[in-house]
């Protein structure tokens, strides 16, 4: 697996992230059917390790013949000094990060004891993963793009980079954290049942937080790629620590509430620190047209939310108020796109870039619909 992250790097820096996509693909295919293949015949849990290391060559041998060629064959030796005080910081903050992301848990259980309490929010926080497909992808996309633009001397195009992502951004990922914070009980109900139910508070907290993440998660990936990753640690370790602390003194008194409220606010922080940073090397230009319209449709679709919640609940079951509630969510804010006349022809036409030439008059019809003189 490290053996296909390391070909999958080159990939990315040759912005093939098609080939990194199939890559991927093809490894969760292989060796989940072999697994499976290996369990129906009675190989248990042996069976399904042995499946999954196939797998892992099946997709290293696809990562190597991808990139086979693409580069040029190397004459020297490269340095190794560079490439350690580029990637040292990086895995410091990964330990900072490991912290960020299990102190609470940890802090939880030793002054609650409340096990129960504590997989309940650990549910919580893991339900939250599932919105990182919405942005993740895109920080794998832009890395190498700001690392050659800024490598170019062109520090004006990192800042175009950094603003056509939040657009992005803006339009995705708040009205998902949006509708996940106002229909966070029924969302647990249905995914794990109705004794998740009393971590809805913590949920709606912690959705309303991965919007600063995803925010947060843009710039620290535009200074890695500028290769500032000393200044990353440094807003890391001291997001870490902040975070220990208002711990200490919010879980005593507010259990997983507190918690919840102290990702909110370290996830704030480490926002305006990597912001500040930022700033000193290049221009930092967010959408904001873009990040008050799409917050205004998301709002709007709120007392809808609200009241599907405290009038269906009891008289239909939590699939259906779920469906209808995440159809009359899209409806809503989409119309309200429209009315705010927040999109316009580049964005459908990054939508043309994105999909198979199959969808494009899906896309054309949806321009019609949503773009409005």
């Amino acid at each position: 697996m490290n053996l296909i992250t390391l070909y999958n790097s080159g990939l990315r820096a040759l912005c093939l992230f098609g080939k990194m996509a199939l890559v991927t693909v093809i490894y969760i295919v292989s060796s989940r059917i072999i697994a499976i293949i290996m369990a129906l015949l009675d190989f248990g849990v042996l069976g399904v390790v042995i499946g999954y290391i196939i797998g892992s060559f099946v997709g290293l041998t696809a990562a190597i013949a991808f990139i086979r060629g693409k580069f040029p064959n190397p004459d020297n030796k490269t340095p190794i000094k560079p490439l350690l005080q580029f990637s040292l910081p990086l895995f410091l903050s990964s330990l900072a990060l490991l912290i960020l992301g299990q102190a609470d848990i940890i802090i939880l259980a030793s002054v609650t004891s409340d096990y129960a309490l504590v997989g309940i929010y650990s549910i919580a926080v893991r339900s939250l993963l599932a919105l990182s497909v919405i942005w993740r992808p895109i920080m794998v996309t832009i890395f190498p793009i700001v690392s050659a633009r800024f490598g170019l001397q062109n520090p004006e195009g990192v800042s175009n980079v950094v603003k056509m992502t939040s657009r992005y951004l803006s339009y995705t990922i708040i009205p998902s954290c949006i509708l996940l914070a106002v229909v966070a009980p029924t969302a647990l109900d249905f995914f794990y049942g109705p004794n998740y139910v009393s971590g809805a508070t913590a949920l709606t907290i912690l959705a309303i937080s991965i919007i600063i993440l995803a925010l947060f998660t843009l710039f620290t990936t535009t200074l890695t790629a500028m290769g500032k990753t000393k200044q990353v640690l440094e807003i890391n370790v001291i997001s870490a620590l902040v975070a220990v602390a208002l711990l200490l003194g919010l879980v005593p008194m507010f259990d997983v509430v507190g918690a919840a409220v102290t990702r909110l606010a370290v996830y704030a922080l480490s926002l305006i620190l990597a912001a500040y940073v930022l700033r000193k090397h290049v221009s930092v230009q967010l959408d904001r047209e873009a990040l008050w319209k799409s917050a205004v449709a998301s709002i709007i679709t709120t007392p809808f939310l609200l009241t599907l919640e405290f009038t269906m609940t009891k008289e239909f079951s939590v699939v259906q108020v779920l469906a209808v509630e995440v159809l009359v969510a899209g409806f809503i804010y989409l119309a309200s796109l429209r009315v705010l006349k927040a999109l316009n022809g580049q964005d459908f036409e990054l939508l043309r870039q994105s999909f198979p030439k199959s969808f494009s008059k899906v896309i054309d019809v949806l321009q019609t619909i949503m773009t409005r003189k």
